[in-house]
């Protein structure tokens, strides 16, 4: 089963409308959904009534942008936001001095997610993938068995044996604890159609994750192209939901 997932519903209203003709047209499968801002509120009517499969897309890295929140949240957030871009290894490593922070700005997220949706997000991920953080997989704050995103897959060649240790150990964390996809690829600037197209036909026997951002022209122009219509045609489609 391949998932297409666009990712950052809500950020602004450019990106929400290009995910929701994305959908409609039957080029993605799947979105996240970022919580407190500028299109958050009109996102989420508009997925509901798209029936648009939505998980959550967890933000630890970009202000918040709406006005109506709460000052102890908003403060709280820029914490995280200063410490994540900031700190060198923050995502590495463990700060138990940030767990509060983590905590709260998790559990602010998903009972937004939550009001705003009416259900349990079908799954997470994060903006810029800080859903892998160690203060989140070192912990319990995610539920055992939730449904989240992989790390994206580096062979030791593409990046140095730390790096590449590091993933593994997420993604052993993530097998162990939650429910995940078996292969998991975005539509990255210096991934070449070929190798997209033998990812995606591993849809055919596995769980693939494809990840797009409809929020950038380029991507956008290329999803609604035909070339991309040929890569994911004849493969079984499906959300999260299915998983």
């Amino acid at each position: 089963m391949l998932i297409i997932n666009a990712d950052d519903l809500g950020i602004d209203t450019a990106t929400t409308d290009r995910i929701l003709n994305c959908f409609r047209d039957g080029r993605i499968t799947s979105s996240t959904t970022m919580m407190h801002m500028e299109d958050s509120e009109r996102s989420a009517e508009l997925a509901r009534a798209s029936n648009l499969p939505i998980g959550l897309h967890l933000n630890f890295t970009k202000p918040l942008s709406t006005h109506y929140i709460k000052s102890t949240l908003k403060t709280r957030h820029d914490t995280l936001v200063r410490y994540f871009t900031r700190v060198r290894f923050a995502r590495i490593i463990y700060n138990p001095l940030i767990q509060r922070q983590v905590e709260y700005c998790f559990k602010a997220q998903y009972a937004e997610f939550e009001r705003l949706y009416g259900k349990s997000p079908t799954h997470i991920d994060g903006h810029h993938h800080i859903h892998l953080c160690a203060n989140l997989m070192f912990s319990t704050i995610i539920p055992r068995g939730m449904k989240i995103r992989r790390n994206v897959p580096f062979s030791k060649k593409e990046r140095n044996f730390v790096n590449w240790a590091w993933r593994s150990l997420i993604d052993s964390i993530i097998q162990h604890k939650f429910v995940t996809t078996d292969f998991f690829l975005g539509l990255y600037s210096n991934v070449c159609e070929i190798d997209i197209l033998a990812k995606v036909s591993l849809a055919r026997n596995y769980n693939v994750e494809f990840m797009v951002h409809p929020g950038m022209p380029e991507e956008y122009n290329f999803i609604m192209s035909d070339r991309y219509a040929h890569i994911i045609q004849n493969v079984p489609k499906g959300s999260y939901e299915s998983l």
